[in-house]
């Protein structure tokens, strides 16, 4: 990626939808910085912009310092995802989930001269994905549950399924009514052949 000078790039950096900020290789100041950055950040404009950027992200230098640098050094983009981590946001420390890039800016000569940090937060996204797998895993125990107690049950239990009437489930008591027949998995006209034309 060449050195971009257009002013319509520029301009496309502040309004985009996604936290950019983009660093000086050399110093790691702070040259640009768009809205949804800040948003990610928790930090005012000024804390940010013309500023050492681990000055400004202190809180996680330890973690990333050794990344960022072996962009500067080897010309190749560094991408985690979805990642947690403490920010100090709106002075006070934050936990977010967060996926970002340092990517490199070159020259034409291939040297960096710039760092992009692309940043997207996912914290409602991974909070609500948790939520969804809690749900489901209750909803499989409270099933669990109950075809325990039907299995155990003494009287004969089965549940049947969809249009056809197949045999989902089928406790012992129930198999032992018909002992010999294969049940579970078959619609209960081919299980029983014999009930085509009564009542039930």
């Amino acid at each position: 990626m060449l050195l971009p000078e257009a002013e319509d790039y520029h301009n496309s950096i502040l309004n985009a939808p996604i936290g950019i900020c983009i660093l000086d290789a050399a110093t790691l100041v702070a040259e640009v910085v768009n809205e949804k950055f800040l948003e990610v950040a928790g930090k005012p404009y000024e804390a940010i912009h013309g500023q050492f950027y681990w000055d400004a992200f202190a809180e996680v230098r330890e973690y990333y310092e050794t990344a960022l640098n072996g962009v500067i050094e080897t010309g190749e983009a560094f991408r985690v995802e979805e990642v947690e981590m403490t920010l100090i946001r709106n002075g006070q420390p934050e936990m977010v989930i967060v996926t970002f890039v340092y990517s490199p800016i070159k020259d034409s000569e291939g040297s960096v001269k710039k760092i992009t940090v692309w940043v997207l937060e996912n914290t409602k996204q991974v909070a609500e994905r948790k939520k969804e797998i809690v749900a489901k895993n209750a909803f499989k125990s409270q099933r669990d549950q109950l075809n325990g107690y039907f299995m155990k049950a003494n009287a004969g239990i089965c549940v049947l399924r969809g249009p056809d009437l197949l045999y989902e489930l089928v406790n012992t008591a129930y198999q032992q009514i018909l002992p010999g027949r294969e049940l579970t998995g078959r619609p209960i006209f081919k299980a029983l052949p014999e009930l085509i034309g009564t009542p039930i």
